[in-house]
């Protein structure tokens, strides 16, 4: 049941509000693990792999498909796993970009 709520936020995630989002207990992600991170002033995800854990400082080093890096407490943040979309949904996606 909870991987259709995680499923039902991606398609919807950018008509969802955080306040209505349903609170889903994750395990904390590993190293290598791909993730998406909620950007509350984008209003938008996105997507990273996780580099290193520092459990003592309960923190995640993130590096962004974008570049960009980041250390967090993802207990304090809104994230999800990096679900990949298969081929066809991309290209059905391109047509209408």
């Amino acid at each position: 049941m909870g991987e259709k709520l995680l499923l039902l936020r991606w398609v919807n995630s950018s008509n969802h509000s955080l306040s209505s989002t349903p609170k889903i207990r994750q395990k904390s992600p590993s190293v290598g693990d791909r993730i998406e991170v909620y950007w509350p002033n984008n209003r938008k995800y996105y997507a990273g792999t996780v580099k290193s854990v520092d459990e003592e400082k309960n923190e995640h080093h993130v590096k962004y498909d974008d570049g960009d890096e980041e250390k967090l407490a993802l207990t304090k943040e809104v994230w999800r796993p990096h679900l990949e979309r298969p081929q066809s949904i991309r290209f059905l996606r391109s047509l209408n970009e």
